[in-house]
C-alpha cells in the first residue's frame, strides 16, 4: 500500500515542517501495521495535512468543535466510525482524511511543556493520524490504547527528524 501524503505549508514560516517524504515512509509503515486484516487493503492511500495561522484555526476549531480558540491539531476521519476505522472497501484509492497543524500554537505548547518545537510536533502529528484510524480517547481504556500507540509513531517520527 502506497502513500500520497499532500502538505500544505505556506501557514508553517517561520516553523519548519519536516520532509514529506520522511512522513510518508512512516505512515506507510504504521499503516500496513494498523490496517485491520479483515479489510481489503486499497492501493493508495491519501492523507492532506496543511499548516494553518492561529487566526485560521482558531475559525476551523469554532466551525468543528464550537471552541473559539485556536488549537494546536484537528484531525478529520473519513472513515472513523465512534471509535472504529471503517473503510470503503471497494476503491484502489482511499482518502484516509485531513490534518490541520498549527505550528504557533505548537510551539506555544512546546515552551509550556518544555519540550523543543520538533518533539511537540512529531506528538500532534502521531495524535492526528491515529483519529484518522478511528481511535480516540472518550474512554480510559482507549484513552491508554491511544497514548501507547501514538508514542510508539511519535517515537518513529522523532527518529527521523533528529
Amino acid at each position: 500500500m502506497k502513500v500520497q501524503l499532500s502538505v500544505d505549508s505556506e501557514d508553517c514560516e517561520p516553523y519548519p515542517f519536516p520532509d514529506s517524504d520522511v512522513l510518508t515512509r512512516i505512515f506507510e509503515s504504521e499503516i500496513e501495521s494498523l490496517w485491520p486484516q479483515d479489510i481489503l487493503k486499497p492501493e493508495i492511500v491519501e492523507i492532506s495535512i496543511s499548516s494553518l495561522s492561529s487566526g485560521n484555526m482558531k475559525e476551523q476549531n469554532k466551525i468543528f468543535r464550537g471552541i473559539d480558540s485556536s488549537t494546536d491539531v484537528l484531525s478529520f476521519s473519513m472513515w472513523g466510525n465512534n471509535g472504529a476505522f471503517v473503510p470503503k472497501t471497494d476503491c484502489p484509492i482511499l482518502l484516509l482524511g485531513d490534518i490541520l497543524l498549527c505550528p504557533e500554537k505548537i510551539s506555544e505548547n512546546a515552551a509550556e511543556n518544555e519540550k523543543e518545537y520538533f518533539e511537540e510536533l512529531s506528538l500532534v502529528l502521531a495524535h492526528a493520524f491515529l483519529h484518522l484510524f478511528g481511535w480516540d480517547h472518550e474512554t480510559e481504556e482507549n484513552e491508554a490504547n491511544m497514548w501507547q500507540r501514538q508514542e510508539i509513531v511519535k517515537s518513529k517520527i522523532m527518529g527521523e527528524l533528529i
